[in-house]
């Protein structure tokens, strides 16, 4: 019976102890790439919501139990609720397994677009505070190179591609402070200094924190609006001082904190 299990068999069993809405079957015996060994991995779209935590993680686990005493499969058969797995699982069970039963009810159709419409807003957040923690470790490496050196030796050059680094890791971790801001309080802020005295209010930066990241800004204002008039001891200072540092120590909070959001 294990070795030539119809699909028929599992989505009349399944019904008979659980009402459900959907059913899907992934992992290898969805890709036809199974042994006849291999588990039955499911999901299933649960008909009724379940306010109470406990039940609603149960409810799984309680119809895998039947299954695999019904059917004599111990250990073979992993049943899921789609609308409590992982988000990876969910948009690979969405994209690519097999739909075994499908009641056809709006409760379908809501369910995996909601899905699709989570993976999508989270992937576009993945991909833009990759691209700004790639900005800031380029420029964080030109200036950590810069400020292990003797600044008689820099040239007109040097000074050129340091202020410009400067002004790229400034104002990548303007953008992180404003996103972080979006992520964890919902709010959309435009101004640079409006996002750094929020962070200050709610806690997220120490009095010390928030003054140093204000000179920073004023800083980066003076690198973008005054740039002729700079004062290159200034920018020596800055530099082999690591004034810059505290940026990349609070990005680094702030990434932990954003994978737990």
């Amino acid at each position: 019976m294990c070795k030539y299990l119809e699909t028929q068999q599992l989505v009349t069993l399944i019904q008979a102890y659980a009402k459900v809405d959907a059913i899907y079957l992934y992992g290898s015996r969805a890709k036809q790439t199974a042994h006849t060994d291999s588990d039955w991995d499911i999901a299933v779209l649960f008909t009724d919501y379940e306010n109470d935590l406990s039940a609603r993680a149960l409810r799984p686990q309680l119809l895998e139990a039947e299954l695999e005493r019904e059917l004599k499969l111990y250990k073979q058969i992993s049943v899921v609720d789609i609308e409590t797995a992982p988000m990876y699982l969910q948009y690979s069970i969405i994209m690519s397994a097999v739909k075994w039963f499908d009641r056809n009810v709006p409760h379908v159709r809501r369910v995996e677009q909601s899905i699709l419409s989570k993976w999508e807003k989270d992937y576009e957040r993945v991909c833009g505070e990759q691209s700004i923690i790639r900005h800031q470790q380029k420029m964080c490496r030109i200036l950590d190179e810069y400020s292990t050196e003797d600044v008689n030796t820099w040239t007109e050059r040097d000074f050129l591609a340091i202020q410009r680094a400067l002004q790229i890791y400034i104002e990548s971790f303007i953008g992180m402070a404003r996103y972080f801001v979006q992520q964890k309080y919902q709010l959309s802020l435009s101004q640079s200094r409006e996002a750094i005295d929020e962070l200050k209010n709610r806690g997220d930066l120490t009095l010390q924190q928030h003054n140093e990241l204000l000179k920073i800004i004023g800083f980066r204002n003076v690198l973008v609006h005054d740039y002729l008039d700079i004062n290159d001891g200034v920018v020596q200072a800055v530099v082999t001082q690591k004034n810059y540092a505290v940026m990349g120590d609070l990005v680094l909070i702030w990434r932990k904190a954003l994978d737990t959001i």
